[in-house]
This record gives structure tokens, sequence and C-alpha cells, in this order.
């Protein structure tokens, strides 16, 4: 994918994030942003992130379609979240493959652990670094997809992402993506 023109380079790997003319917004500043690109990253002022071009998508039913439709940029998209990765991996099978910090919440926040526990449990979504976030059961984006939820390794037990209920996973991913690049903050709950 190696092209002249980083910032060119760079809307045609996420264009397909927009859905509408905000989304739009977000991409052009981070166009305007990214300095440098080669065939595995992009280079910001103090942050990069790599990626990993993809073939087809593969569609899971245990994570939500707009989700798994993120792969058609990149299999893998992520950026160093002071230790760990943080951003957008999935496997073969579909799934993201993002740690679960699930159990953080047996000591720190057991009524939501028995909760959503109750609901069928929950699947990582996004990887965060030393925190994470998962398919909240128990709430639902406008799209009716399951909602995104946080939990930080602070110990302060489980956050609902309500900043990113709107939205579509193609759309708060490249929010996202703006947040650790740019220094946005449009989905403040979550954070390295």
């Amino acid at each position: 994918m190696l092209e002249v023109n980083p910032s060119q380079a760079l809307h045609n790997l996420l264009a397909i994030l927009c859905g509408t003319n905000e989304d739009q917004k977000i991409l052009d500043h981070l166009c305007e942003s990214v300095k440098k690109a080669d065939d595995e990253k992009f280079f910001f002022e103090d942050r990069e992130f790599n990626y990993v071009l993809v073939n087809e998508v593969i569609y899971n039913p245990a994570v939500p379609k707009s989700f798994s439709e993120i792969a058609q940029v990149s299999h893998q998209l992520c950026w160093d979240a002071g230790g760990p990765e943080a951003g957008y991996v999935i496997d073969a099978e579909g799934n993201s493959v993002a740690d679960s910090g699930f159990s953080f919440l047996v000591d720190d926040d057991p009524e939501n652990y028995k909760r959503l526990k109750r609901a069928g449990g929950v699947k990582p979504a996004f990887c965060f670094g030393q925190n994470w976030t998962f398919f909240d059961p128990t709430r639902q984006l406008k799209n009716g997809e399951n909602a995104l939820a946080f939990i930080s390794h602070e110990g302060e037990g489980w956050i609902e992402v309500k900043s990113a209920d709107e939205f579509d996973y193609q759309q708060i991913f490249l929010r996202m993506i703006s947040d650790a690049m740019c220094g946005t903050n449009y989905l403040p709950e979550i954070y390295c």
C-alpha cells in the first residue's frame, strides 16, 4: 500500500469507516495530521499505528456485524498503549483477539460481574493495553448491536461507554484512532 502521499494513503485505508459528514471531518483531521506512511505504518507527530491488510471479511455471529466489517480495512490496526497494544485485531474465525479482563470485576465490581454473567457473559472487543473493552450484552447501540463497555486495571469497575451509543463499531473505531493519534476526546470513558 506504499503511496507517496501519506494523507491520501490514510484516507484510502480508513474511508470505509465513515458513514456521516461528522465521520468524514474526523478522517480529514486524521489525514491532515499524518506525517509519513510506509507499507505497515502510519506516523503522526507523537504516535504511530501498524496495520495488516486483508483479503476478506470473516463474519462471526458472536460479535456485532459492524465490528466484523472493520476487517474490510484491516485484520489488525493497532498502536502502542504504554506497553501492550491498543486497537483492532481479529482472528481467522472473526473473533476479537483482545485480552479479557472481565475477571477484574469479581473483586472490583461484583454486582456487575454477576449481572453480566446472568446475561450470558461478555466477549472482548477492542484491544486496549492494560485496560479492556467489551461488547455489553445488557445495552444496545442505536443500530441495535451490543453496546461498548470499558474496564480499567485501576479497579473502577464496569464503565458503560455511552459516548459511543449513537455510532456503529466502524464509527467508534474511527473515533478511537482519532483519540489516540490526534489527542481528541470523542470517547472519554476509554483511556490508556
